[in-house]
């Protein structure tokens, strides 16, 4: 457990890392052409920046949300699916601050589609490639040993 919990934050300061420097360069870029510092890159600050870090802690669970045996697998799925869509919430709405309600679902909307559809063809990959080879088992006749009377 404490081995897991050690990758769960070690992964997670690396992803925080990578999102945090793509936001920079994002919001340099956007600086050095038309927008204010109190527009478009408002929510880089200290709270943008502890959100990002919820959200890559909450992303880097997700994986260990499958390993979860004492529930039902729908329940350890709209679990998944529910993290998931609050990582994106966090990211997509609540750090930018700026988002219309409209267009709040029309995010959510399209980004269900998008975790069925990713949610599909991992099922089947994994049923693909789950299928063991069936052992080819000599025939046994169950008569061999029978005597006629």
């Amino acid at each position: 457990m404490l081995k897991e919990l050690k990758r769960i934050i070690s992964n997670t300061c690396i992803c925080f890392t990578v999102c945090e420097f793509i936001l920079l360069i994002v919001s340099d870029l956007m600086l050095k052409g038309q927008a204010t510092s109190n527009t478009a890159v408002s929510f880089l600050g200290l709270r943008g920046a502890v959100l990002v870090l919820i959200t890559a802690f909450i992303f880097n669970i997700l994986s260990y949300v499958f390993r979860i045996k004492s529930l039902p697998r729908v329940v350890v799925r709209l679990i998944h699916y529910a993290l998931a869509m609050f990582c994106l919430l966090l990211v997509g709405v609540i750090t930018p601050r700026r988002t219309e309600i409209r267009y709040v679902f029309v995010f959510l909307f399209l980004a269900t589609i998008i975790y069925i559809v990713v949610s599909f063809i991992a099922f089947a990959i994994r049923k693909l490639t789950s299928k063991k080879a069936e052992e080819v088992q000599n025939y046994t006749s169950v008569f061999d040993g029978r005597q006629d009377s």
